[in-house]
């Protein structure tokens, strides 16, 4: 398991767990940004990168940089946790009334509502070295005690908009001049990131574009939840090393990785429910065709997605054409009404409804990057187009989700439109649904319209 700072309270924990559940094989600790790394790289399909690592803190570092190859994973730099702009970020989430560690995701939404009035203010909170090569802090102490104090002082006269503006303006610049100030020195092509701070998509549009890195690939499963995968990696890169072998980064087709569910057992959970439904033979042009319709549907399918983003397995559907959306629907589902929704949009349409989304096609698989969107899209498509007219995408592939695939295909030959918004099936603040009892749930108290469940639909 990924880190190496635990308390021997804590290792006989896992210890003992492991053994109650008959797991007999030996405890190996990985450090954690070497776990972040390792998942970066290997799922990254590029032969050599550098890969990039950095959050709010993991066995006392904020950041890692790495020059990877068949030879391994080879660690150039790393940075003290007490510099780190994650750091900064979570406190302003909590001085702006979010929870840190959760919500740092909807200070990047409201930032497109304001301008970078704060942008100076930040600079001292987060600065490059001299020789821009490491995170500096001019503040010596920034911690919990004293860090919402600090906030308040310096930004209380602001509202909350500029405040989020600033933050990640600054954000943005410090992180992707760091990466090119390394780039520099180790010049390749392609760039792997793995991390808390690579869940801000626009951070990670940022460094596309301005980096001068030709691809950027983001693991899908960037953040801490990411490092159970990292680890089993790492010691994998381990062993095979000292065993002679080279390293070969996979790309990963699909993250589809969690539990699926069969027809027979949707059907026995829905008549446990005493739930009406009916059996279609075409659930995928049904589909199209009530979100053509106005109508907001959930559906599960298939096996759930591995990571933070819903994937068109376990997501709620609609049209994208209605502009208020993102008003109605999150008052639906009690969500907080700017966090704009997200596209699913077929992947031979990336061209056409998204700007210089070459760099970050294999990336975008999975959600973890906006891109300017295209003048067409920006009129066609205003349920998913942020205020900053940039989008979210999943790009979808046939290959990779026939059935999902379907479902935008059919409703492209009905509107012209090879987009629906997706959004995560889940109530509030509750994890994405995984099994058909949670579908169940969270469609009753969800006020969607409809439900489709494996090949069959319920309507409310």
């Amino acid at each position: 398991y990924a880190g190496i700072l635990k308390t021997k309270k804590t290792i006989r924990y896992v210890k003992d767990y492991l053994r109650s559940i008959e797991v007999k094989a030996p405890l190996v600790q990985i450090e954690h940004h070497k776990g972040h790394a390792a998942s970066a790289f290997l799922t990254s399909g590029y032969k050599e990168c550098m890969t990039y690592t950095s959050d709010f803190m993991g066995d006392f570092l904020c950041c890692t940089i790495n020059v990877c190859n068949e030879n391994g994973i080879k660690r150039v730099h790393s940075i003290p946790f007490y510099h780190s702009p994650g750091m900064v970020y979570s406190w302003v989430t909590k001085y702006l009334n979010f929870t840190p560690g959760k919500h740092e995701g909807k200070i990047t939404g409201l930032a497109a509502y304001g301008k970078p009035t704060t942008h100076e203010i930040f600079k001292k909170y987060m600065h490059l070295s001299k020789d821009g090569l490491s995170y500096e802090r001019k503040i010596k102490q920034f911690w919990y005690l004293n860090a919402i104090e600090m906030l308040r002082k310096d930004l209380s006269q602001f509202p909350r908009e500029e405040v989020a503006a600033g933050l990640q303006k600054r954000f943005e610049d410090v992180i992707s001049e760091h990466i090119k100030n390394w780039l520099k020195i180790y010049p390749n092509q392609n760039l792997a990131l793995a991390g808390g701070i690579f869940a801000n998509v626009k951070l990670n549009q940022r460094i596309l574009e301005s980096t001068g890195s030709k691809e950027v690939f983001i693991h899908p499963h960037m953040s801490d939840g990411g490092l159970a995968v990292g680890a089993a990696l790492a010691l994998w890169s381990d062993l095979s090393l000292k065993e002679g072998k080279k390293l070969i980064p996979q790309k990963l087709n699909n993250v589809y990785f969690g539990e699926g569910y069969s027809d027979q057992e949707i059907e026995k959970e829905l008549k446990k429910n005493n739930v009406k439904y009916s059996l279609l033979k075409d659930i995928e042009g049904e589909v199209a065709e009530l979100i053509s319709k106005g109508k907001v549907v959930g559906r599960f399918n298939g096996k759930m997605e591995y990571g933070p983003r819903a994937l068109g397995n376990r997501s709620i559907l609609y049209q994208p054409v209605d502009r208020k959306v993102n008003d109605w629907l999150n008052k639906r589902l009690k969500r907080t009404e700017f966090m704009p929704f997200a596209p699913s949009t077929l992947i031979e349409a990336a061209k056409k409804c998204y700007v210089n989304s070459e760099g970050g096609i294999y990336t975008a698989n999975f959600m973890t990057m906006t891109f300017n969107v295209t003048d067409w899209f920006k009129s066609t498509c205003p349920a998913v187009t942020h205020l900053d007219d940039t989008a979210r995408p999943q790009l979808v592939s046939k290959e990779e989700n026939p059935s999902y695939y379907k479902i935008i295909k059919e409703y492209e030959k009905i509107s012209g439109i090879p987009t629906i918004v997706n959004t995560s099936f889940n109530m509030h603040e509750e994890p994405i649904v995984c099994s058909p009892y949670d579908a169940i749930r969270s469609f009753q108290l969800g006020n969607l319209d409809y439900l489709a469940i494996g090949n069959f639909l319920v309507k409310a």
